[in-house]
């Protein structure tokens, strides 16, 4: 009847459905679990207040792990889970090793929103950027200066200081 699941898969869903969501109901279940229930509540249909129900467990069992919290809501593009768990991430915990190992867990539509909020600097820098010699006439002759490499910082490639405001403004503002 359901293939997205097993019997045990079921019954989670079927609680929350016919308990209608009530408040308190304490689902306790893993995050396999969430995931489950996210794509039986998608395909079947469920009213706003299970869907509630469903970011409150996920959000309790996310403490401290904010990044899994969001990589969920990007699978089931639950984009208000998703700003719960963007609003809990500092910009260390965001940005923090294995940054781009998440990024590739992430749905495809948010993995791009994600690299677009975090890399609109100009695409044409490179880590040295050349710049052209010149010519000056100092003291009666001509001086030449020759090209020299310039040191280009992470932060003209990297939207360090405004990442989150562009990635609220692009893949959060229907909300």
């Amino acid at each position: 009847m359901f293939p997205e699941c097993d019997a045990k898969g079921l019954q989670p869903w079927s609680n929350l459905v016919s308990l209608g969501g009530a408040h308190g109901l304490g689902l306790n279940i893993s995050c396999e679990e969430c995931d489950t229930l996210y794509t039986l509540m998608d395909k079947y249909g469920c009213d706003e207040s299970l869907y509630e129900c469903l970011r409150s467990q996920i959000t309790f069992m996310a403490r401290e792990k904010e990044w899994e919290m969001f990589i969920m809501a990007s699978h089931g593009n639950d984009r208000i889970l998703g700003k719960r768990a963007l609003d809990k991430m500092d910009d260390k915990t965001f940005l923090e090793e294995g940054f781009s190992k998440r990024i590739r867990r992430l749905s495809d539509t948010w993995a791009l929103a994600v690299y677009q909020a975090l890399y609109t600097k100009d695409p044409n820098l490179s880590p040295e950027t050349i710049c052209p010699g010149s010519n000056e006439w100092t003291s009666g002759k001509w001086r030449t200066e020759l090209s020299r490499a310039v040191d280009v910082a992470a932060s003209d490639f990297i939207n360090l200081y405004h990442w989150r405001k562009d990635l609220l403004a692009t893949l959060f503002a229907k909300d």
